[in-house]
């Protein structure tokens, strides 16, 4: 769901008074909140609670290789992975490209994943599990694919910081609701302004259903490292599998 940064503002404010519908905010108002807001990221992105922006990616695929590491170096992440981007928080859409030809992908859980039979034969990809592993995440194609193709996903991309209001976010629902109500919350003292009991109850649970999404736990893949008629060797093994 796509809003901008002065609609989440304007929605905080609003809620504590600041504000009233269709009345425009002063810029100083503006940037009192804005600062808010990135004060409130930051602190959220160091409590492993980073805010998702939803992102199109895309990236070359190599015939005969399977696991892909997703990361960026960025001054915290110490590590950079084959497909050199902000590791997701989330893969929600994925397809592959050939010759301008467009394959969706089934984008699959942990359990789905160890539960099909060969994961290690070639062939036209179909399913996409992701390990939102630390400080890397990884990419698992099945199957593997068999020529040259480009990997387009739908990722939840984490942000600590926005620039300025006019600044389109495309954010989880989920995530939107809570970014206005703790904005609220945080935001108040800055106008001598006291957050109702609602403000201050729904800031909370909404936060509570940020965390239940980014806790849900992603346990390592199960591959059939022996599959029939594939050499396993350390060349294999290095490649990620």
């Amino acid at each position: 769901m796509a809003f901008t940064v002065r609609q989440v503002i304007d929605g905080a404010l609003r809620l504590i008074g600041v504000a009233a519908p269709g009345e425009p905010l002063t810029a100083e108002d503006q940037q009192t909140a804005l600062d808010a807001l990135n004060m409130m990221l930051a602190s959220w992105s160091a409590e492993r609670l980073a805010v998702p922006v939803i992102r199109m990616r895309s990236f070359a695929l190599t015939p005969g290789v399977g696991a892909y590491t997703i990361g960026q170096y960025d001054g915290q992440t110490p590590q950079t992975g084959v497909f050199d981007a902000p590791r997701p928080l989330r893969i929600i859409q994925a397809f592959t490209r050939a010759a301008g030809v467009d394959e969706p992908l089934r984008v699959v859980s942990q359990a789905e994943y160890n539960d099909l039979g060969l994961k290690s034969v070639d062939g036209e990809p179909s399913a996409l599990y992701y390990e939102a592993g630390y400080p890397l995440g990884t990419i698992y194609l099945n199957p593997w694919p068999q020529s040259a193709r480009e990997l387009h996903i739908a990722a939840w991309d984490p942000i600590s910081s926005v620039g300025n209001a006019a600044d389109d976010l495309s954010l989880p629902a989920e995530y939107a609701h809570a970014l206005k109500f703790n904005l609220a919350v945080v935001s108040a003292p800055e106008y001598g302004r006291e957050p109702s009991a609602f403000i201050m109850s729904e800031a909370g649970r909404s936060r509570q259903v940020v965390q239940r999404l980014r806790s849900q736990p992603t346990a390592p893949a199960q591959f059939d490292f022996y599959a029939p008629g594939r050499t396993v060797g350390r060349d294999f093994i290095r490649r990620g599998w």
